[in-house]
């Protein structure tokens, strides 16, 4: 069975579930609000607060248009770069955060999206967490790869091809530390569109550990366990991840995060999980 430590924290089949607070940009670019999120984050039991790290100008051009779930919320009049550079933290809000983090006894983690966010990083996050937008990058795997840290990755609209070459490039690097997240990208996700059999799938044919990203939308009902993706009826999965906000904002990413109380319930429930699979 694969175990992988992350900070003080192991990750595997038998151990305590990990969940990760997805807070992503949903800071709206203030430092303030990212601290209230990592409050949340703490006192709903997550092991983890995940933020993104990233130069608008270095992920995309100044004429990118908003995706269709991102015009519903937030209209259609500026561009995409416009919109994310109003979500961008600085540089040093990452490290006030990291501290922050710190002191409330909750692990930080940001998901890097260059090779300068990757080497800023290095010295603040004690794992790399990359989305499914990354998967096919496969410099900055690599990239990330050699600095040795266990990667997480998300699998999104990745084909089983793709998940495997990016695997390889990261373990021809020398490291096998690696999890994988089963996630679909559709904002929110259709329980009928979840496919949590995909999950049975990746750990028969891939050498890692598997987790789950939740993008449930307002048809998840908090609580039932199995709707939150805390089991797939059969095994119970290391690592899960969850979008939420301090409360409801417009912002772009709202279409896949919950309120505070759904993300309290999912620890609740995760932890009967985990007591009651055995």
């Amino acid at each position: 069975m694969k175990k992988i430590k992350i900070q003080n924290k192991f990750i595997s089949d038998g151990e305590p579930i990990f969940i990760i607070a997805e807070a992503g940009v949903n800071h709206n670019g203030k430092l303030s609000l990212a601290k209230k999120l990592v409050d949340v984050a703490k006192d709903a039991g997550c092991d983890a607060v995940k933020f993104q790290t990233f130069k608008t100008e270095g992920v995309m051009t100044k004429y990118a248009q908003k995706a269709d779930y991102q015009k519903k919320i937030t209209g259609g009049e500026e561009t995409q770069y416009e919109m994310a550079k109003k979500l961008e933290l600085k540089y040093k809000d990452f490290i006030e955060l990291k501290k922050y983090c710190d002191e409330k006894e909750i692990m930080f983690l940001s998901a890097p999206h260059s090779e300068d966010a990757i080497d800023f990083l290095e010295n603040l996050v004690p794992a790399y967490k990359f989305g499914s937008g990354d998967l096919t990058n496969i410099p900055a795997l690599e990239y990330a790869a050699k600095k040795g840290k266990p990667m997480i990755i998300g699998t999104g609209m990745g084909t089983m091809d793709e998940i495997k070459e990016a695997l390889n490039a990261i373990y021809n690097q020398g490291n096998k530390d690696v999890v994988l997240l089963h996630c679909t990208t559709n904002y929110p996700c259709p329980l009928k569109e979840v496919n949590l059999r995909a999950m049975q799938k990746m750990q028969k044919e891939l050498d890692c550990l598997v987790g789950l990203i939740v993008m449930h939308g307002p048809q998840v009902q908090p609580h039932h366990p199995e709707q939150q993706g805390c089991t797939n009826n059969e095994q119970e999965q290391p690592v899960i991840g969850r979008f939420f906000t301090q409360r409801i904002l417009f912002i772009a990413d709202n279409a896949d995060t919950v309120v505070c109380s759904d993300i309290y319930n999912l620890i609740f429930h995760s932890d009967i999980t985990h007591i009651i699979t055995g």
